[in-house]
């Protein structure tokens, strides 16, 4: 099971997510960061905030993220 699964299941991370298409952002990054496919809005979001067009092929080792408050930091937490 890969992390945009574990948030689409209930009895996990998706009991917490309480407006699923505010949470599309995040998805995008974790997809990006865990290395999975992109769906044409991830790839697009990923793009636009890289300037990259080939998203990653493996997970990252690390992410640095600057949130600022209320980003959703707390919910995002593998």
């Amino acid at each position: 099971m890969d992390i945009l699964a574990a948030l689409d299941d209930a009895n996990l991370l998706g009991a917490s997510i309480r407006d699923p298409d505010s949470w599309k952002p995040w998805r995008a990054l974790l997809a990006a960061a865990f290395g999975l496919p992109l769906d044409p809005y991830q790839a697009e979001l990923f793009h636009q905030c890289t300037g990259r067009r080939v998203p990653p092929g493996a997970p990252a080792a690390y992410l640095w993220l600057v949130i600022g408050r209320r980003g959703g930091k707390s919910f995002a937490r593998p």
